[in-house]
């Protein structure tokens, strides 16, 4: 009998370890309920996750306020929660740590039915692939049908580069609602982009039981970086699939919802906006669908009496508005949408079947009635920008009070509130090569067009079968490649040379092409182009060690700060402030402005807007624009005060997650209490950490300004890695002496 009891204390206390909770026997015979770590007891009880849950946050009765979405890692997170209720964990960041691949079997209470496959065990994977076969447990993205270590049926809601970060809600989860035979099976994927933390992709699978060989992808969450997923079904057994997307850019967007139907062989696709489903060709904006077209402008403000009307002149000077509703021009069919009563929303699209005019539009914003009736306080407009397979940009401005032209769209009109540029932004890459029959031995590279972006390719020419093997220009380096850059490679005398191409003109490499004219760029250039016009103008900067510069004082006496004034030209379109490539640039703020000069003063008086284009070598070049009304006062100046004033910019660069705070030193805003998240956010003191960029119940680093060997906030998850540090002096371990050691996740070790 002994024996049969230490058995049953055996099992009782194997279950309960492996559960949420356990009750022990106080002494007075009463069970007492504790809870395993990380659920921790209520007083009401019960066993809370204490990493998860938004009204027990990090310790019991800590509720994350309706500024944060969720709990995550015990810290309130303005990241999306899971949205079924108390569901079946499949996998979780904070109870089982960071998951990059692999897979998990899952046997369910009901029967789901997929291309005619019945069956209550599916695998699902955290690359997001489920499967009613085979399931390949490392990502595997490929377009359809993907038989990399896939068989049998296979749902693809969102194939791509994901991992379930430790410490988080991340994870799989599933849900079984509803009663026999109309029961719902809702899995849940949470996880983000292996390359950025912040990219989080979000979505569900519900199958049906009363709908068999049915499947819904609901899309929660998508990264706004147009990212690149193989979504659809397939079944490798009758060869038979449906692919919805194979990386194309903002194919999949928040709050979509896609239906395959396998018995007939098709889906739907919509958008959820609100209690009702707009089309793919439209987009949900304050719960209303409104037409997106191939582009559309489209404003929206808090909800108030009376009516508000955007207005939109065209690169063909057509203005579109309520009362002009569409172009009777046959090559610019841009027409305006009445949104739901005007009271919130407006919009103006080109359909999908016609292609907007290239060039500059100008959005403007009549405030109509909306600031006529007892409400006078001030309106936010917010311009939203769609462009098909795009981004979406925004703009906005605050009205604080009625506009007098309402149906005028100009730089000068009260109504005005930015201009857009409708030429083309997707990072192609468009090149030449030519070879030539009187120049045998010679071959040139003529770059066309090539990405905005810090990504470089290698370039150069190589001959195997001889002893001269290659002749490289670059090897993967960023900015190497410029627009309109020219490389002829002579394989004759193994060189080669370098040009931009600036129309009947070639600039060097150390040079940029402005208005077709060459101008020093060096470390550091701020160039000022305007439209041609009689006259002159003058930019001006002031350095961060409060030296001015401008065409009258044209270079600094100061061995520590060398920028110097350029004429450009006759100075009628272009001047240029630059510092030489062999100087080094003072730290701070650059103050930027500039004089009109002699611009205004003849008899063209009309607006003239200035660009400033700010290079850095081997970084993306910046711009900033003003437009002038009259002529500036201040020409020798430039104080934020000035009339002349453009704006700042840091010659201190901050690489995320790092920003430049005012002192210009580089912080990061994922750590940093006095700036979490964004610069100047303070965490006040209930919080004793800033972790993510969010304000942290979590203990903050005891260490004042330690050196960073690995730090999630910089690094990513990292579950094996190994660090070598050599040390200012030597320690000793065991009577061995040295000034190198490693660590990882698990120990430090002396160096041998």
């Amino acid at each position: 009998m002994d024996v049969w009891w230490i058995l049953l204390i055996l099992i009782v206390r194997t279950v309960a370890e492996q559960s949420e909770s356990k009750f022990m026997n106080n002494g007075t015979g009463l069970e007492v309920m504790t809870c395993v770590w990380p659920f921790a007891k209520t007083p009401s009880e019960n066993c809370v996750n204490i990493l998860i849950d938004r009204n027990n946050c990090g310790k019991i009765s800590h509720k994350c306020n309706a500024t944060y979405k969720s709990c995550s890692g015990g810290v309130c997170s303005v990241a999306p929660a899971i949205q079924l209720i108390e569901p079946k964990i499949i996998y979780q960041g904070a109870l089982n740590g960071s998951k990059y691949y692999g897979e998990f079997d899952v046997n369910l209470p009901l029967n789901i039915t997929l291309y005619d496959i019945k069956t209550n065990y599916v695998i699902v994977t955290p690359s997001g692939a489920l499967c009613l076969g085979k399931c390949s447990y490392k990502y595997s993205e490929s377009i359809l049908p993907n038989m990399k270590g896939f068989s049998g049926v296979t749902a693809f809601p969102f194939v791509d580069d994901l991992i379930i970060r430790n410490g988080t809600s991340q994870g799989i989860y599933y849900k079984v609602s509803g009663k026999t035979p109309n029961r719902t099976l809702a899995f849940e994927y949470y996880a983000t982009l292996v390359l950025s933390k912040h990219q989080i992709c979000h979505f569900q699978v519900l199958f049906f039981e009363n709908r068999p060989n049915i499947v819904q992808f609901i899309y929660l969450n998508v990264p706004d970086i147009g990212s690149y997923p193989a979504v659809g079904v397939q079944n490798l057994i009758t060869g038979l699939f449906m692919q919805y997307s194979f990386r194309e850019p903002h194919a999949i967007m928040s709050n979509m919802s896609i239906t395959f139907d396998t018995k007939n062989n098709n889906y739907t696709a919509v958008l959820l906006c609100g209690s009702k489903t707009c089309t793919m060709n439209e987009a949900c904006v304050q719960n209303m669908c409104i037409q997106r077209g191939r582009l559309s402008f489209t404003a929206h403000w808090p909800q108030r009496k009376g009516r508000g009307y955007i207005i939109v002149r065209t690169p063909l000077n057509h203005t579109i508005y309520f009362g002009s509703s569409r172009n009777k021009s046959s090559i610019d069919q841009g027409q305006h949408e009445q949104v739901g009563n005007g009271n919130q929303v407006d919009n103006i699209y080109w359909p999908l079947n016609r292609m907007p005019p290239k060039g500059s539009y100008k959005i403007c914003f009549s405030t109509g009635s909306l600031l006529n009736g007892t409400d006078k306080s001030p309106v936010t407009v917010t311009i939203e920008i769609r462009r098909f397979r795009q981004r979406m940009e925004t703009m906005s401005r605050t009205f604080n009070r009625s506009t007098t032209k309402l149906n005028a769209c100009l730089d000068t009109s009260d109504t005005f509130i930015r201009s857009y540029s409708s030429e083309e932004k997707e990072q192609n890459c468009h090149f030449q090569i030519l070879l030539f029959e009187s120049n045998p031995g010679l071959i040139q590279f003529i770059y066309l067009n090539v990405p905005d972006t810090d990504d470089s390719d290698e370039i150069g020419v190589q001959n195997l079968e001889s002893d001269i093997t290659d002749l490289k220009y670059s090897s993967s380096q960023p900015f190497f490649m410029l627009r309109n850059m020219s490389i002829i490679f002579d394989t004759n005398q193994n060189i080669y040379t370098t040009a931009i191409i600036c129309g009947s003109a070639a600039c060097l490499i150390g040079e940029a092409c402005v208005q077709n004219m060459c101008i020093q760029q060096g470390e550091l250039s701020f160039t000022a182009r305007w439209s041609q016009r009689k006259g002159q103008g003058y930019i001006i900067v002031r350095t961060p060690l409060n030296n001015t510069i401008y065409f009258g004082n044209s270079r600094n006496k100061s061995s520590v700060d060398q920028g110097q004034h350029e004429q450009v030209g006759d100075g009628n379109q272009v001047d240029n402030i630059y510092w030489p490539s062999n100087r080094m640039l003072p730290k701070r703020f650059f103050k930027i402005c500039f004089s009109t000069g002699s611009l205004l003063n003849g008899t063209d008086k009309s607006p003239i807007t200035v660009t400033i284009e700010i290079r850095r070598v081997r970084r993306l070049m910046e711009t900033m624009t003003r437009t002038f009304n009259r002529s500036t006062t201040n020409v020798t100046e430039c104080l934020e005060t000035s009339d002349t004033f453009i704006g700042s910019y840091s010659s201190v660069i901050c690489e995320w997650p790092y920003a430049v705070a005012p002192t210009a030193t580089c912080v990061n805003i994922l750590i940093d209490r006095n700036n979490c998240g964004k610069v100047g956010r303070k965490c006040n003191n209930t919080y004793n950490s800033c972790s993510g960029g969010v304000c942290g119940m979590a203990r903050a680093i005891q260490l004042t300004e330690p050196k960073t060997l690995i730090q999630g906030a910089i690094n990513g998850t990292v579950d094996s890695k190994t660090v070598f540090v050599s040390l200012p002096f030597n320690i000793t371990l065991y009577n061995d002496t040295g000034d190198t050691v490693y660590l990882d996740l698990y120990g430090v070790s002396l160096w041998p």
